[in-house]
């Protein structure tokens, strides 16, 4: 049975697709809680809570 070229690729594919999922969704999560932090620095550093932020920290 010869070793088709195709399958090669379809087995590679196939490993990589665990690893590409936790790194892509490790990317997503990154980004999101790191514009969380920036809103949320944005936020305590104008309006109303400004005072009650600058007297905590």
């Amino acid at each position: 049975m010869p070793f088709n070229d195709t399958d090669r690729r379809r087995d590679v594919v196939a490993q990589l697709r665990p690893a590409w999922n936790w790194f892509k969704w490790t990317v997503i999560i990154v980004t999101e809680f790191g514009a969380f932090l920036v809103s949320l620095k944005e936020v305590l550093e104008s309006g109303p809570a400004r005072r009650r932020y600058q007297r905590i920290v």
